[in-house]
């Protein structure tokens, strides 16, 4: 029985999601128990673990840095699965963001625009990860989940790619970006949860939270200025699928026919 439900009850889960049942411009739809976007897995538990083996799950795209791997390394995986992981540090394209958090005339919206920015560098460190996973599912390697730390920027971008190539139109594509913080309580997480333990995101909670709160934060604005950028620069989301990704129409295609199916 296929399985229909948006977020999964997973107990360690964070914004575990299923991406299937989005509509597309030919009249189909996402396939359900296929794909799966989430955040940070190192909270799963053993039987979130038989939950993930129950569905099948092949292929995990780690887009964490090597520190946050290190940090909060995954909890227990299924015997089924295969991690894919890369070796490259964040620092270099946070350095910006950082910079504007400490500036003392900074404004919310100069970090929301650092937000922007900052999507667009992740653009361009993200190819190879992106790149591999697009060429895994089209090769048949699903059911497959991709994930970062919070689930909702790395994440969120893949996401929006993938359903771009799927078919999927904008609207929707954006309402899936910003529904990560209507399920997660970052402040809870990145704020709260490090005032009794030093985390990587402990630096935040003596910040001005003005500051803070954009971070924190799956704003439209920030998915729709991405796809804008992919639009003025090469033409459409599916023209830096080309481009820079070089994932040609007969990937495309072969991408469809496996993950999409009739409405």
């Amino acid at each position: 029985m296929t399985n229909k439900l948006r977020l999964l009850p997973l107990e360690g889960g964070r914004n575990f999601r299923d991406l299937g049942g989005y509509a597309t411009r030919d009249g189909r739809s996402t396939r359900w128990n296929t794909v799966y976007r989430s955040g940070d897995l190192s909270g799963l538990t053993h039987e979130d673990r038989n939950s993930l083996e129950a569905i099948g799950v092949r292929f995990i795209c780690d887009f964490r840095s090597v520190e946050e791997r290190n940090t909060h390394p995954s909890g227990p995986l299924p015997a089924t699965s295969e991690t894919l992981a890369w070796d490259f540090s964040t620092e270099k394209i946070e350095n910006p963001l950082t910079l504007a958090l400490t500036n003392v005339e900074a404004t919310s919206e100069d970090i929301m625009r650092e937000m922007e920015a900052l999507y667009r560098d992740m653009l361009a460190a993200y190819e190879t990860p992106f790149k591999i996973m697009f060429e895994t599912l089209a090769s048949g390697g699903f059911p497959l989940v991709f994930h970062c730390a919070a689930g909702k920027d790395r994440t969120g971008i893949a996401a929006a790619l993938l359903l771009s190539a799927l078919g999927v139109d904008r609207a929707t594509i954006v309402e899936d970006y910003a529904l990560s913080e209507r399920i997660v309580d970052y402040e809870q997480i990145f704020l709260k949860a490090s005032e009794t333990a030093k985390t990587p995101y402990s630096i935040l909670r003596d910040l001005p939270r003005d500051l803070v709160q954009p971070l924190l934060r799956s704003d439209p604005r920030y998915i729709e200025a991405l796809l804008n950028h992919l639009d003025s620069q090469y033409g459409s989301p599916l023209g830096y699928l080309r481009t820079k990704l070089e994932i040609g129409d007969e990937t495309i295609s072969s991408l469809q026919e496996l993950l999409l199916e009739a409405r």
